[in-house]
């Protein structure tokens, strides 16, 4: 009983936290946007999902998903941090065969393979579960990219 109810505590604290970092990233987007030639040449992050869906999973086996990540900007990409919603989600970053440690600077037209893991035994998950990944970068008119994960684990 004591191990659900704190697995439950320290989910709602960690999903809390990613959405205070969502707002407070929201409302200083305004003081870094480029105005004119600047917006031309910077970086622009793209990604290839930003939803996803695993449909009915069991809680004893772990789900992957590879998301592309791409620089399609004009100078390099700096992906300072990648954050999870919860233990039970983690990532690796690919470039090419290569594990790459966060952070990680992608040239323009580079692109990277974003490897999430979902385990919901890590947290006892059971029912509908939204799990989310976010990546925060030096893209002036996108610092942050939010990825939602969703499943129903039996």
């Amino acid at each position: 009983m004591f191990k659900k109810n704190f697995s439950t505590i320290v989910a709602g604290i960690l999903v809390l936290a990613s959405v205070l970092g969502v707002v407070y990233a929201y409302f200083n987007v305004r003081d870094i946007v480029p105005e004119g030639d600047v917006a031309a040449t910077a970086p622009r992050i793209f990604v290839s999902e930003t939803e996803y869906d695993w449909g009915e999973i069991p809680e004893s086996s772990p789900v992957t998903k590879d998301i592309v990540v791409r620089n399609d900007g004009k100078s390099d990409l700096e992906i300072g941090a990648i954050l999870t919603s919860c233990a039970c989600t983690t990532f690796e970053f690919f470039v090419g065969d290569s594990v790459r440690e966060i952070p990680v600077v992608l040239s323009p037209k580079e692109e990277g393979v974003l490897h999430i893991v979902f385990d919901p035994a890590v947290m006892d998950s059971s029912g509908e579960v939204r799990r989310a990944v976010r990546i925060e970068s030096n893209d002036p008119t996108q610092p942050f990219v939010v990825i939602n994960l969703d499943a129903y684990v039996q």
